[in-house]
């Protein structure tokens, strides 16, 4: 199973190290990417304005894909979120003109999750856009 390497700017996990995230690739449980419209990104970058829950920061230092892959790292976003229950999702998108496409997603017990039931990723991923009340804190994390 394939990992993206999310690698942030000024995060320290130790003194000394950098905070890399290890976000689990998508493309094996649907047998490829899967995505949706870039309108509905759009949307969620409305809230980021307009919900005091949402915010946007530049801290994308470097991605290094599961396999050599041409991902232009301007493309790519991070969204981190924390639901009600206190548990933390990452998805990793690729965001282009036309479609947003789904990369990864971290932790592992989400991905494994999703494997079980494809239906909780979208279930998420509507959570966030729609603003929804289950979502605590959403952060938008773009390159520098």
């Amino acid at each position: 199973m394939g990992k993206w390497i999310v690698k942030l700017e000024g995060a320290k996990e130790k003194e000394g190290e950098e905070l890399q995230i290890e976000m689990d690739d998508i493309s094996p449980i649907f047998g490829g990417y899967v995505g949706f419209k870039t309108q509905h990104f759009e949307e969620l970058m409305d809230l980021v304005e307009s919900n005091e829950k949402y915010s946007a920061i530049r801290n994308i230092k470097e991605i290094t894909p599961p396999v050599q892959e041409n991902v232009p790292v301007e493309g790519v976003v991070l969204v981190l979120c924390t639901d009600e229950e206190e548990l933390n999702y990452g998805i990793l998108l690729l965001v282009t003109q036309e479609d947003t496409i789904i990369l990864g997603v971290w932790p592992e017990p989400f991905f494994e999750a999703i494997k079980e039931k494809n239906q909780i990723l979208n279930n998420v991923i509507a959570a966030i856009i729609e603003g929804s009340d289950i979502m605590k804190r959403v952060d938008v994390v773009f390159p520098l």
